[in-house]
């Protein structure tokens, strides 16, 4: 043990004493970290959009509630089944300060129809539970992927 402390201690010697220019390894200082402040507390009435809050909107009745819904309201496309068109079809739309839905668009898409009875269910759904930020309904960004599978 007393021999592979020596070891340790004549290799950093050698190190301390060693010239700089032998060193061909070249150091760049690391981009400091810009700190970002919260954005502000929304203005009551206010067009901001938000994408992630304290607390999330909610379907009524939680995800399992919306689960259902989804498999009860979608109707499958004949064509679609006939022709055995399958995937999931992601919508993004606003929950607004009062829990309703607007804006629904799709973002990525299976084929015409799929994509325009997603839109259409989320058109009729009922209001959901507002997102809140600082305790303060606010309008939310939400994505929703719904799949369409054939059994």
């Amino acid at each position: 043990m007393r021999q592979l402390s020596q070891f340790f201690r004549i290799v950093v010697c050698a190190m301390l004493l060693a010239p700089r220019a032998m060193s061909a390894q070249v150091v760049t200082p690391e981009p400091m970290l810009e700190v970002v402040e919260p954005p502000p507390s929304p203005v009551e009435g206010s067009l901001q959009i938000f994408d992630i809050v304290e607390e999330m909107p909610e379907f009524p009745g939680g995800q399992e509630a919306l689960f259902k819904y989804l498999s009860r309201s979608i109707v499958y496309p004949s064509e679609m089944v006939d022709a055995g068109v399958q995937g999931k079809v992601y919508v993004e739309f606003i929950v607004r300060q009062d829990g309703s839905i607007t804006d629904a668009k799709v973002l990525r898409g299976v084929s015409a129809p799929l994509d325009q009875e997603a839109i259409r269910v989320v058109g009729i759904m009922p209001k959901w539970l507002p997102g809140r930020q600082n305790g303060k309904a606010v309008d939310v960004r939400y994505r929703l992927p719904i799949a369409f599978h054939l059994d």
